[in-house]
């Protein structure tokens, strides 16, 4: 039986998704092993938000084929939309899935497989190298280990070839693989790659992807490209899903996508992402419901008093805010002003008490001015987050915010990504604070160790990290109890009910 592994960059929507053709490969046969066992099969779930995110990409698709070159290297993901030329003609990768494709992970591999053990000859199979064409003479596959003679160029020029078909750095690409048949154009209109899960690696909370792409096209982000379109999962499929894995034990689903905000609207505006909430509430055995990145717009009194209605609602709420400073969100093109992003805080406060307001924030981007970062960072001191992920503005080549002037320099962003981390610091800790000597309750996950001492963690509906004295059977369960203090700076120490 072939060895499979998984390795997984980027977001959330990634890591479902890895784990939905973990499914598939597990479906088909494949016994799934640790990325860092030897396997037959490596598939790197890629990323490509940023140029750095496209390197590590790289760097783990080498690492891959370094740990078995006779394996089958895989790159999948955003990084093979918007770099899929380069990854071709890259040697250490034999197969490259687009997004919309994954479903077919499984099919694309066996069809691999079945072409380089059908290959008597290389008679039907080229060397590309910059568009020269070797034609091949015999020769087995690389699985075997056989050893060909050697390849006639086009002047019949005779070039040895390795063991495992390369010649001399150039890729071979086998008669029935063609991966631009892999990679679709994610910009054209294009229907919800539709596949799921029915078990998790761990048995608490579980993702549930119900949308993809994204219509924002922020200067500074190539998601667009690398996702295309919104597009949203059927609320049939999305409650089947749900279903299965609240059988399943899962008690905590956590809703997410590209750009979750604009769930329904391309299918039917009924079902809007408030009813898909209420719906998921309504299963038998779930008794959590979280909701992924938010855009400030979707905040409304309708939406906000809709969730206080659902019981099984978290109120921790991710906006994504990026800057403070109109002018800045001007260039960046959000479709929101700090105006907008505070009327948003203020409604949900209004209907939550100590609610989780967590954000995202970009420094330095392309001419931030000192006054500019000075009127962002009071913004986000008055706001008062209880979490904020801090980004320095990396370039993301092939969008506008790359070629525009008045970049700033890594000193100059990394100055300002630490001022912000001290109000992060503070702020996060303030909120913290609040819950210090009451009641609450955490849904447990796992078991850890602080200064020689075991404990048991889990998360209030706030998303609070918080620890309980370690006792047997204690996973995987709602735990009651008083938030004592804190257990470091990052877990709070509550002391269970029983």
């Amino acid at each position: 039986m072939r060895k499979v592994a998984f390795h997984t960059l980027g977001c959330k929507v990634n890591i479902y998704e890895t784990e939905a053709m973990q499914r598939i490969m597990s479906d088909a046969g494949y016994t799934l092993v640790d990325f860092n066992d030897r396997a037959d099969v490596y598939i790197i779930n890629t990323c490509s938000v940023t140029n750095i995110a496209d390197r590590k990409s790289r760097q783990i698709l080498h690492k891959a084929k370094k740990e078995n070159p006779d394996s089958i290297v895989v790159a999948a993901g955003c990084y093979v939309q918007s770099g899929a030329q380069k990854l071709k003609k890259d040697c250490n990768i034999d197969i490259i899935v687009g997004n919309n494709k994954k479903k077919d992970i499984a099919l694309i591999i066996n069809k691999y497989f079945d072409s380089i053990y059908n290959e008597p000859d290389l008679k039907t199979a080229d060397f590309i190298d910059d568009g020269i064409e070797l034609k091949t003479a015999d020769f087995t596959d690389k699985i075997t280990g056989v050893k060909t003679d050697t390849v006639s160029d086009k002047n019949n020029k005779k070039t040895e070839v390795s063991a495992d078909k390369t010649i001399a750095g150039i890729k071979p690409v086998f008669s029935g693989i063609n991966n631009d048949e892999n990679v679709i154009d994610i910009n054209k209109k294009c229907e919800y790659e539709d596949f799921g899960v029915s078990k998790l690696g761990k048995h608490t909370r579980s993702f549930i992807k119900v949308q993809d792409g994204c219509n924002q096209f922020c200067t500074y982000c190539i998601i667009p490209y690398t996702r295309g379109r919104i597009r949203s999962r059927s609320m049939q499929s999305i409650m089947a899903e749900v279903e299965s894995l609240a059988k399943n034990g899962y008690k905590e689903m956590v809703l997410t996508g590209i750009h979750l905000s604009s769930y329904g609207v391309d299918i039917d505006k009924k079902e809007h992402l408030l009813e898909l909430v209420s719906r998921v509430a309504g299963v038998e055995g779930v008794e959590r419901v979280r909701v992924g990145s938010l855009e400030p717009r979707i905040i409304s009194d309708v939406f906000v008093s809709g969730l206080k209605k659902i019981p099984q609602f978290c109120p921790h709420f991710h906006l994504s805010l990026q800057s403070g400073c109109d002018s800045v969100l001007r260039r960046m093109n959000r479709q929101y002003d700090s105006k907008d992003f505070i009327n948003g805080v203020e409604i949900i406060r209004k209907y939550y008490k100590n609610p989780a307001i967590t954000t995202d924030i970009i420094v330095g981007f392309p001419g931030e001015s000192e006054e500019e970062f000075n009127i962002s960072r009071e913004f986000v001191d008055k706001i008062g987050f209880y979490e904020m992920h801090i980004f320095p503005f990396s370039i993301r080549e092939g969008t506008k915010a790359a070629n525009m002037p008045d970049q700033l320099t890594h000193k100059e962003k990394s100055s300002r990504a630490l001022a912000l981390s001290e109000i992060n610091r503070k702020n996060s800790r303030d909120f913290r604070k609040k819950y210090i000597g009451q009641m609450n309750e955490i849904l447990s996950e796992e078991i850890i160790e602080i200064n020689q001492k075991r404990y048991i963690s889990g998360h209030t509906r706030e998303y609070l990290k918080v620890a309980v004295p370690y006792f047997e059977g204690g996973l995987n369960q709602f735990i009651k109890g008083e938030i004592k203090s804190f257990l470091n700076d990052d877990i709070l120490l509550m002391q269970p009910l029983n």
